[in-house]
């Protein structure tokens, strides 16, 4: 079975978005399909990256590595995102870790296949796409800390770190560090947005509840590919 019969949600990845059908097959066919089981590190942060993955079903966490034993967590990746290809294509070390979750199936698209893509001004122009769409959560990021209230910047955080089912795996203290607060100015945003019925929590666990979730309707597409990504 070819990947894009057996991944066909993939078609769709915004990394995909404005090749023509048949380029879009062509490139997850020949890919690498990398299953991970348990969980496992992908990229490890000052290390070569050997290439774009392209995440087929699952979670990848993000990390930066502070100092010899601290780390924080950036993001919460989940179907059709992409890790890797910058530093593929700059030729430059990892500038942060990523650790697959367990039952997670990536794509991978080694780096000389990656720059073959890259041929393609087609694919080049998805590539800039994705890479717009991080500038662009990092410039309303900066914005929301230098004005935003704890609870703005917390939504904000949330919105950054969820994955494709809207939730953020991490605790109370380590979203607390991200925002340079208290824990208990973290709870209390955390109360007001649960009584705004915008948040559902768990033991490290915070669910968004999206508008359409809060009218009884499901959120996203049935394939279940919401991120930018």
């Amino acid at each position: 079975m070819t990947n894009a019969v057996r991944f066909p949600h993939l078609l769709r990845a915004r990394l995909l978005t404005h090749l023509p059908p048949d380029a879009k097959t062509d490139f997850l066919n020949q890919c690498t399909v990398v299953t991970y089981p348990q969980e496992e590190q992908v990229l490890e942060q000052g290390t070569p990256s050997p290439g774009l993955f392209l995440i087929a079903h699952g979670r990848v966490d993000v990390f930066l590595n502070v100092g010899a034993s601290e780390k924080v967590l950036l993001a919460n990746l989940g179907p059709a995102c992409t890790v890797g290809e910058i530093e593929a294509i700059a030729g430059r070390d990892c500038l942060a870790s990523c650790i697959a979750q367990p039952m997670t199936t990536l794509l991978l698209c080694p780096t000389p296949a990656l720059f073959e893509a890259l041929r393609n001004r087609l694919f080049v122009q998805s590539v800039a796409d994705v890479f717009c769409d991080r500038l662009d959560g990092d410039n309303r990021g900066k914005v929301m800390d230098r004005h935003g209230t704890i609870e703005s910047r917390l939504m904000n955080l949330l919105e950054t770190l969820r994955d494709h089912k809207y939730t953020v795996h991490t605790s109370q203290s380590a979203l607390a560090d991200m925002l340079d607060c208290s824990r208990q100015s973290v709870n209390k945003a955390l109360a007001s947005l649960r009584r705004k019925g915008l948040v559902e929590c768990g033991k490290n666990r915070i669910s968004l509840l999206s508008p359409e979730e809060d009218s009884g309707a499901p959120a996203g597409g049935s394939d279940g590919v919401h991120s930018p990504c």
